[in-house]
């Protein structure tokens, strides 16, 4: 799975009824998503079980090679001494030093796709380049 193959995505929540996109370290655990957060506007959407969208992607050394895969679902605050045990075996890493708080995405939908180039594009908008092939699943 492509999303065992990274560690940074992006997570799009609401916050002020306006959309905001934040990168995430991330651990991907039997269907969901790990991160720790620090506090502020992600913690509270964690607290709330507001629903949101990640993202990941990643491609080869010469972007002949690519995927990306999108999850939607609800935020939780990881509270549960299983979880906590779950958290220290994924590695999920602090990004700064700021104390974290986990959370955990469930996905209730996922989306993928990845692609192949038939040449090696001549920039890195190789998603756009002739000969693309792409494959649409979860």
């Amino acid at each position: 799975m492509p999303l065992s193959s990274t560690r940074v995505g992006r997570l799009a929540i609401t916050h002020r009824a306006l959309p905001v996109i934040v990168p995430v370290v991330f651990a991907y655990d039997r269907g969901d998503v790990i991160f720790g957060v620090g506090p502020g506007a992600l913690a509270h959407a964690a607290a709330a079980g507001q629903i949101v969208c990640f993202e990941a992607d990643g491609a080869d050394s010469g972007f002949t090679s690519m995927w990306s895969v999108s999850m939607t679902g609800p935020l939780a605050v990881v509270a549960a001494p299983l979880d906590e045990a779950v958290i220290h075996r994924l590695d999920v890493g602090p990004w700064t030093k700021i104390s974290r708080v986990f959370v955990r995405l469930s996905c209730v939908l996922c989306t993928g796709r990845s692609w192949t180039a038939a040449s090696p594009p001549a920039h890195l908008a190789g998603a756009s380049a002739a000969g693309e092939r792409v494959r649409n699943g979860t």
